[in-house]
């Protein structure tokens, strides 16, 4: 629904980050806490701040990048690099444990289990880059409920300091932006094709960056440069092939 009314009106593909508006049915809003929606109909609300709009404070979003346990900044942080930014940490090295439910030195927050998982020379590079994303979101809980207590969401990345969903989707919507989109344009344009771009690729991508970048960043100029650009129109379809050869 947020997808295809940012689709349908034409709006910036930034909302897809942040918004002013989401859409709850009644048993997502209990959820949420907004007890004034109730009934099985979908219906679009505004946002009250930071705390829903946009995908990455979703429930379903906050879940799905969750431990069973508990809440795991580091999936979380892993989600958003991967989903969003394209820019996937690699692979733990084998012989690292898992993050312990308790440490030495009585560390018990899932903040300071981090501090001390980063002191493993082979885990503090990668956690440097995923940690903070995660933490900035330990305001939401396992399935995405905003906690009654406040957290501590205070992170830094790159040098730049931020706190909490909000400075979170402002790193992303500034620092971070040129990275999202072009994220998010490869991603359509693969769906298009039907295959992985390839280094040929690369001048049709940068082109429709620059269209959006001039069109205001709105769906619809994404979804057209896409339907007109040169590897989608000359694209073969290997079923015709099969049927041409057959013949």
């Amino acid at each position: 629904l947020v997808f295809g009314d940012v689709v349908r009106n034409n709006r910036s593909v930034l909302d897809l980050i942040d918004s002013d508006t989401t859409f709850v049915d009644g048993q997502l809003a209990r959820h949420y806490g907004l007890s004034q929606h109730s009934g099985d109909r979908w219906q679009k609300i505004a946002t009250m701040g930071a705390e829903r709009g946009g995908l990455l404070t979703q429930a379903s979003v906050l879940t799905v990048s969750s431990s069973p346990r508990r809440t795991s900044p580091v999936f979380r942080g892993k989600w958003v690099l991967e989903v969003l930014l394209g820019e996937p940490p690699p692979p733990p090295p084998p012989e690292v444990p898992e993050l312990p439910a308790a440490a030495d030195g009585g560390a018990t927050s899932v903040r300071e289990l981090l501090e001390v998982h980063r002191r493993q020379p082979a885990c503090a590079g990668c956690h440097e880059r995923i940690d903070p994303l995660g933490l900035a979101l330990e305001q939401y809980d396992a399935v995405g409920r905003l906690r009654p207590a406040a957290q501590d969401t205070r992170a830094q990345l790159d040098g730049v300091e931020f706190e909490g969903a909000g400075g979170l989707k402002q790193l992303l919507l500034t620092k971070k932006r040129d990275a999202y989109l072009r994220h998010l344009a490869s991603k359509l344009l693969t769906f298009a094709l039907g295959r992985d771009l390839i280094l040929g690729d690369e001048r049709t991508l940068h082109a429709i960056m620059k269209t959006m970048q001039e069109g205001d960043l709105r769906a619809r100029t994404l979804i057209r440069e896409i339907v007109l650009s040169e590897p989608f129109r000359l694209r073969k379809n290997p079923s015709l092939a099969v049927d041409d050869a057959s013949h």
